[in-house]
């Protein structure tokens, strides 16, 4: 019988440090800054509480935002036109935020597992019904639109520049968050991180001038 002989053998361990680096040029000037506190209102600034018309803001911590979410269908009204929109329910909460003196932190989504509280679950606009095929989410109980279809790129593609055409430069709109997404925390790192779904990047944004 023959047996095989083992050996141990040592980690090489981690390589040399490489060699130090030059040190700072001290011909260059030394500027020494100090610290100051950026106000209050200053947009961007600050916590970001959830937008509830008629809630009471002055008691909660100071800054410049609110934070909402939007279903694309709640703008996207009309069953066989999806060129159509309806701002009113965004424009009231700028209007709401503005109020308050902040602004609006939002985002659209499409699918939202049990809906926002205040905003519906199901987010796909009514004019592209019958025109893109859709599967259940199992995991988060949504239903999704094939993000690949031709005609919901065009939707969310119109809904984007329409958006930006309107809003673009408006006081009380902060930049969006990563455009219209699927499922919201898709691309949010918060919640369940790798949801299936797509993001439709905003190629612009509604920003404070």
């Amino acid at each position: 019988m023959l047996l095989a002989a083992t050996s141990a053998i040592a980690a090489a361990g981690p390589p040399p440090r490489p060699p130090a680096g030059p040190g700072p040029d001290p011909s260059l000037a030394t500027h020494t800054y100090t610290y100051a506190d950026a106000p209050v209102g200053q947009p961007l600034k600050g916590f970001a509480p959830y937008l509830f018309p008629g809630d009471n803001y002055t008691a909660k911590f100071p800054g410049g935002l609110m934070w909402s979410y939007f279903a694309l269908n709640e703008v996207m009204k009309d069953p066989s036109d999806c060129s159509a929109f309806d701002w009113s329910v965004f424009d009231r909460a700028l209007d709401e935020a503005a109020v308050w003196g902040r602004q609006l932190a939002f985002r659209f989504y499409v699918e939202y597992p049990g809906g926002s509280g205040t905003h519906p679950g199901n987010g796909i606009p009514p004019c592209l019904a019958g025109k893109a095929a859709l599967r259940t989410n199992g995991q988060w109980g949504t239903v999704s639109p094939d993000y690949d279809d031709p005609d919901v790129i065009s939707a969310f593609t119109g809904f984007i520049n329409a958006f930006a055409d309107r809003y673009d430069h408006a006081a009380p709109a902060a930049p969006p968050t990563r455009g219209s997404a699927s499922c919201p925390w898709a691309w949010s790192g918060s919640g369940a991180s790798g949801t299936p779904g797509r993001t439709t990047g905003t190629p612009r944004t509604a920003t404070r001038t």
